[in-house]
């Protein structure tokens, strides 16, 4: 591993561009962090990228666009063991390590990963090692999703956290803003009550909602279970896709309907979480894919496109 750049603030997230093989290609974003509510200790966030680029190229996120392949399990374990190694001293002791594979790429279009998830118990005894897979769901990876049911089970039961990217409450705008085959409510739905087990942490429904974007509560009522799923509702980042297609966060826009939004959801017993992030985040340009492009390794001209 050769580190390109560092870049960060140590109280938000320290971000590192990696090149990981020969080819110039193979770099990617490593990222230490934490969340901002709490001290390193505390909770430690290590995100690490599972692909050179990424193949899906969403107009909410700078990750996609150019990509270069899968990284293998070694080297997704590698990203994991360099942040380790800044703060070994936490490694064993840390009351809640979270290990996201929610960098660079698409996780669930790499079968190395679940090769990584079965290995991460390797590198720590920790008993409050956590992993995190965030996902669009796409067809055809089905196979892929039912193994990650049976390693969940077996490695990270009640210590596991999905979130799958939804964005929207109308399918063809999901498609419109994730240009891929994506399963549909339905099947995200029968998938979750498979996945989900007694003392699991609730699969987060995220909506990263822009100002167009359809949030409709009697659609979410209609195919989630509260007891099985929560609703996230995020700002969308500012990233230079974003700006580039005119697309507007919501949250600000409308706080106040999501307000009333968020309290009817609770009526009806879900969890709803506002997770509106540090603004260092955006000053230091913290969102996936940004460093690569910042650096020019990444996507220069797709924002023209």
């Amino acid at each position: 591993m050769k580190i390109l750049e560092k870049s960060g603030n140590k109280d938000v997230a320290i971000i590192y561009i990696a090149q990981l093989r020969e080819d110039k290609n193979s770099v990617v974003e490593i990222v230490d962090g934490l969340d901002t509510n709490f001290k390193k200790e505390e909770k430690w966030i290590i995100n690490i990228s599972t692909q050179f680029g990424c193949p899906v190229g969403c107009i909410l996120c700078d990750a996609g666009g150019d990509y270069f392949g899968n990284l293998t399990s070694n080297e997704m374990i590698e990203e994991v063991k360099f942040i380790m190694s800044k703060h070994e001293e936490l490694v064993g002791t840390c009351k809640k390590l979270k290990i996201h594979f929610a960098r660079v790429g698409e996780p669930s279009l790499n079968d190395e990963v679940l090769k990584t998830i079965s290995k991460l118990h390797d590198l720590t005894d920790n008993p409050n090692l956590w992993c995190c897979i965030p996902t669009i769901v796409p067809k055809n990876r089905d196979r892929w999703f039912e193994e990650l049911i049976k390693l969940k089970n077996e490695f990270f039961l009640k210590r596991f956290q999905l979130q799958i990217s939804m964005n929207s409450t109308n399918q063809e705008e999901r498609l419109k803003l994730m240009p891929v085959n994506l399963h549909d409510f339905k099947w995200i739905a029968n998938y979750g009550e498979r996945f989900y087990s007694d003392g699991d942490r609730k699969i987060a429904l995220n909506f990263a909602l822009s100002k167009d974007s359809e949030f409709n509560i009697n659609k979410i009522r209609e195919y989630f279970q509260p007891e099985i799923f929560a609703i996230k509702l995020t700002p969308l980042n500012p990233t230079y896709m974003t700006i580039s297609k005119n697309l507007e966060t919501k949250i600000e826009a409308r706080k106040k309907t999501l307000n009333e939004q968020m309290e009817e959801l609770n009526s009806y017993g879900f969890d709803v979480v506002l997770s509106i992030g540090d603004l260092r985040e955006d000053e230091i340009g913290s969102n996936c894919g940004q460093s690569l492009r910042k650096l020019g390794l990444r996507n220069q001209n797709l924002i023209k496109n």
